[in-house]
């Protein structure tokens, strides 16, 4: 018995050797395709073009090209599936935005395990929201705001895109950390919102850097407050809602690459030195603080965390207010 618990115990040692150096010599070959990097929203976005800009670095230098396949609806649900089914060898990965752990605390069914069914390879960029007002409002500062929706509970309105989008659970979770009562109006998009905020039919909108800039710079919105906790070096001079009298708050988009759950370690670490490799060009630095957009890069370990974070943080809001997406 000893001969033979012994014999079983060289097989499982010789079996890990071989499963070891077959990972390894897969990482020491990859890519060995074409990456195909899935985005779940439709070209033109802003995950497609973070995924674009990078795609292409990352093409550059491993010689492989990285084709992005835009496969939208339910909300990047019906790619994320796509990636989470993908085979796990790191040609198929996906472009994440925050939905990713939203999602599956919005729909019945989004057909996805936010963790689980993934594994992390770098957070790539942010990108704040900012807290916009009618260049005519009377509203000059945050307090001002906060000031208003304590007066007259349930009269000062915020626009967003639409049901459960970052945009309205960013100013929910102003609602819950001020303890104010501002009604939420959804909208299909970004684009009527701001409309209906410069016509005075809101009283407030969240819209993102990139597509309020020309408004605001053209004098036709004003903007109070940024949702990042730390200042945007894209513009330095806008106070964060945090250090305006909500500490802690941070509200903002984001945008991750993942692979599918089981991927080989090496083939993650090698994903990831591209990824920040190319993060860190001046020119993509450049070319996100254009768009609106903060690049961080950062360990696989340190993106975990994050969407661990984002998770309980989101899922607080959604479940207490019983936010479904439209």
């Amino acid at each position: 018995m000893r001969r033979a618990s012994g014999r079983s115990l060289a097989a499982a040692a010789a079996l890990t050797a071989l499963a070891s150096g077959t990972a390894a010599a897969a990482a020491a070959s990859f890519p060995s395709k074409p990456i195909r990097m899935v985005v779940g929203f439709a070209p033109g976005g802003g995950t497609d073009i973070v995924a674009r800009v990078l795609g292409q670095r990352i093409g550059d230098s491993t010689g492989q090209p990285v084709l992005i396949d835009n496969r939208p609806g339910a909300g990047g649900n019906v790619g994320t599936e796509l990636v989470a089914r993908a085979a796990p060898d790191g040609h198929t990965v996906l472009m994440a935005f925050t939905s990713h752990v939203t999602n599956p605390m919005l729909y019945a069914s989004a057909g996805y395990e936010p963790v689980k069914d993934f594994a992390p390879v770098s957070l790539v960029a942010t990108a704040a929201l900012t807290v916009a007002v009618n260049s005519n409002s009377p509203i000059k500062s945050l307090a001002d705001l906060l000031e208003l929706a304590r007066r007259s509970p349930g009269k000062v309105t915020f626009g967003s895109s639409g049901n459960g989008t970052p945009l309205q659970l960013a100013g929910e979770l102003m609602n819950r950390m001020a303890r104010v009562e501002m009604t939420h109006v959804p909208f299909k998009g970004i684009a009527p919102a701001l409309a209906s905020l410069m016509g005075n039919e809101i009283t407030i909108t969240l819209p993102t850097l990139l597509s309020v800039q020309s408004l605001w710079k053209a004098g036709k919105v004003r903007l109070i407050a940024i949702t990042s906790e730390k200042r945007s070096p894209i513009v330095p001079d806008l106070p964060t809602v945090s250090e305006l009298g909500l500490p802690g708050f941070d509200a903002v988009t984001w945008y991750g690459l993942l692979a599918p759950a089981r991927t080989p370690r090496e083939v993650i670490a090698r994903l990831n030195a591209e990824t920040v490799r190319a993060i860190n060009l001046p020119e993509v630095r450049e070319n996100f603080a254009g768009q609106g957009i903060d690049p961080v890069g950062g360990t696989p370990e340190a993106f975990a965390r994050y969407l661990v974070t984002e998770r309980a943080k989101w899922e607080k809001v959604i479940r207490q207010l019983g936010i479904k997406a439209e």
